[in-house]
């Protein structure tokens, strides 16, 4: 059974660093409980130059989250305390590819609702690096 939610992202790029910015997001999604975890599903167009839909999924469990974007740009992230991914982003002006180092998770939800927050490492060519912080707030709508 899914349930609606709201969804609240704040991101917070190259956190200390001379090109600190900030970037809010906020949208409305279904909420279902998966395995290890819950599932979120929402649309996330608004955050990207094109005019397809973009469909964004969360998967979200004890010490892991996992991000994915489908429609004309696509990417999967996972996200994991002192793990290291690799992300190839797909998108109108071709794949770029990032390394990712998880810092850390601290996941505050309770069957779903609540707050989770992730600190990881961007690292984009041998020598580029920067820390970003995302703090997702789920909450169910208001009646």
């Amino acid at each position: 059974m899914k349930d609606k939610v709201l969804i609240h992202m704040e991101t917070i790029f190259d956190k200390g660093g001379d090109f600190e910015d900030r970037m809010v997001f906020f949208t409305e999604g279904e909420m279902e409980k998966c395995p290890g975890g819950y599932c979120y599903h929402y649309d996330e167009s608004s955050l990207h130059p094109t005019s397809e839909e973009l469909r964004g999924m969360m998967e979200i469990g004890q010490g892991y989250l996992t991000r994915s974007i489908s429609g004309a740009d696509s990417y999967i992230m996972h996200f994991k305390e002192n793990h290291r991914d690799v992300v190839v982003m797909e998108s109108e002006f071709g794949p770029l590819k990032l390394t990712l180092i998880t810092e850390e998770i601290n996941n505050n939800l309770v069957e779903g609702i609540g707050q989770v927050k992730l600190k990881y490492q961007v690292i984009f060519a041998q020598s580029n690096k920067m820390i970003n912080e995302i703090t997702i707030d789920i909450e169910r709508p208001k009646q």
